[in-house]
Parts: structure tokens; sequence; C-alpha cells
């Protein structure tokens, strides 16, 4: 049994809508605990608590968003350089270049840890697929 979709039908657009905001909740849950087994763990290990799962800014709902800094906290802005790779004066220390030689204060490079991007390509199939079948099983078939 398929349903044909109506774009007038409230009630069939309210359900999807809440399918919707359930299956990307639980897909960014997923993505969630992926990347907190992925990101790389430091002496003090809080990179992995502040990765979290909070609701978008549209008020239309089915947007959950995974951010690493906890949400709202500007002054904690090192997970971008731990997902992208940066340069570092080590805090101003001079160190000696890998291949020996004289100290240096210039910058080192301190090699990129993608923990969100990965984790994120890994479910991406599995997110969809669970949108889909939910759909399916209320009956609602694509037509494109």
């Amino acid at each position: 049994m398929s349903v044909d979709l109506q774009w007038n039908d409230k009630a069939l657009l309210k359900n999807i809508a809440k399918i919707a905001d359930i299956k990307t909740r639980a897909g960014a849950e997923l993505v969630l605990k992926d990347a907190q087994r992925k990101v790389k763990k430091g002496k003090t290990k809080t990179l992995v608590g502040e990765i979290e799962v909070h609701r978008g800014k549209f008020k239309s709902g089915g947007d959950w968003v995974v951010e690493a800094q906890g949400t709202g906290n500007y002054t904690k802005y090192y997970a971008i350089f731990v997902e992208l790779g940066h340069f570092s004066s080590v805090w101003g220390k001079y160190v000696r270049p890998k291949g020996g030689g004289a100290l240096t204060d210039s910058p080192v490079k301190i090699p990129k840890s993608p923990y969100l991007r990965p984790s994120l390509n890994k479910n991406k199939r599995k997110i969809v697929r669970s949108f889909t079948n939910a759909l399916d099983k209320m009956g609602v078939k694509e037509n494109w």
C-alpha cells in the first residue's frame, strides 16, 4: 500500500515532520558517539565531553547539530584546530627541528586529527536509510 502524497494533507505532513525530527536526532546521536570514539584524547580528555548534540536554529524543526565546544561556549575554540590541524609556536617555547639543528621559535605544524567529518561520512547512509524506512512504513513512497 502506498499513500498518494497530497501536499495539503496537514496531518500527513505533521507526521513526516515528526519522523524527520526523531530520525535526525537519532542520526545526530550516532555521529556524536562515533566522534567521541574518534577524537584524539589528550592529557585532559576535555574535548570528548565538549562534543554534544543540540537543536539547530530553525524553528520548523528537524535540524539537530553535533557541535564540539559545548552550546554557547565561545571561550573554548580549540576543537576546530584539532579537526583541521594548525601551526603552533608551542606557546612561545623554543623547539628543536626534527632533523636536529639549532633551537627555533618558528611555528610547528600540528597535523589534523579529524573526528567530526569522518563520523558524519561514516553514518550518512545509515541516517538516510533510517528516515526512508520510516517513511516506507507510513506508506509514503518516493515519486521523483
